[in-house]
């Protein structure tokens, strides 16, 4: 199997009307160390790892956006796909092998739902409630987190002479590109491969879990002293190992051997 992991690391630009750094919120120390924790989780696990510096799907869309290049031929050797914010870092040495859990299981999408935009848990505001309108999502569907999706050649091959319509109509929703995949995998599937919120902490940053997500933080407070403290504090936790199932299907946990 040929894997990639692919990051997104481009300062955003003001093109047309829209200001691409606003919704991007590029902030440089922040994603070199995200990049750089991805990168040495894919030495450790044994795959490729590409961090895209220039638009590779087209100039006209912000950053973010990019991660649909994914879906073009020069990524047709690849046979499995992580794709990873770059405010999102990994931690080598408590997060599985993603590719080992993607193989385990029947799905070829994987993401994290987002409880947050659950319709039915009575705590969903007005602004979230859109989405689910303007997307003309099932109030059934498990909206997710486009922090980390992973996917398998089949997904990519099923869906590519359709991805870039979605692309286009979500210019006028409410979470642009996170809406686009949503809302392609509602249409198509309504059901994927849910990881646990262990693969992403979007949630909650101060819990230990196999990654960190700094989307919705403020960005500019980030210092890379705190990170590698909130690092190290989930590699010394037991809870990851006795608290939480973080598979789709079980399998044993990760080796800290060399480490310490």
């Amino acid at each position: 199997m040929k894997n990639i992991i692919v990051q997104v690391c481009i300062k955003g630009k003001k093109v047309g009307d829209i200001e691409h750094s606003s919704m991007h919120s590029y902030t440089e120390e922040l994603y070199n160390t995200c990049c750089k924790d991805a990168q040495e989780y894919a030495e450790k696990i044994g795959c490729e790892y590409h961090k895209m510096t220039e638009s590779e799907y087209s100039e006209d869309w912000m950053p973010t956006y990019q991660r649909f290049a994914l879906w073009k031929e020069s990524y047709g050797d690849y046979d499995n796909i992580v794709y990873m914010d770059a405010d999102y870092a990994p931690n080598k040495f408590t997060m599985p092998d993603i590719f080992s859990v993607m193989e385990s299981s029947r799905h070829t999408f994987f993401a994290v739902p987002d409880n947050r935009y659950d319709p039915k848990s009575g705590e969903m505001k007005k602004t979230k409630r859109k989405i689910y309108d303007k997307c003309n999502l099932h109030d059934d569907y498990k909206y997710f987190n486009a922090g980390i999706v992973c996917m398998k050649r089949e997904f990519i091959n099923e869906t590519k002479d359709i991805v870039d319509d979605y692309v286009l109509r979500s210019k006028s929703w409410e979470l642009f590109d996170q809406d686009a995949l949503n809302t392609l995998i509602h249409d198509k599937y309504f059901n994927y491969g849910t990881l646990s919120k262990e693969w992403n902490g979007v949630f909650s940053v101060d819990e230990p879990n196999f990654a960190i997500h700094y989307a919705g933080m403020t960005k500019q407070k980030f210092t890379v002293e705190k990170h590698r403290k909130l690092q190290e504090k989930k590699l010394l936790s037991d809870q990851i190992w006795h608290k939480f199932d973080p598979r789709v299907d079980k399998v044993e946990a990760p080796s800290l051997e060399g480490f310490i």
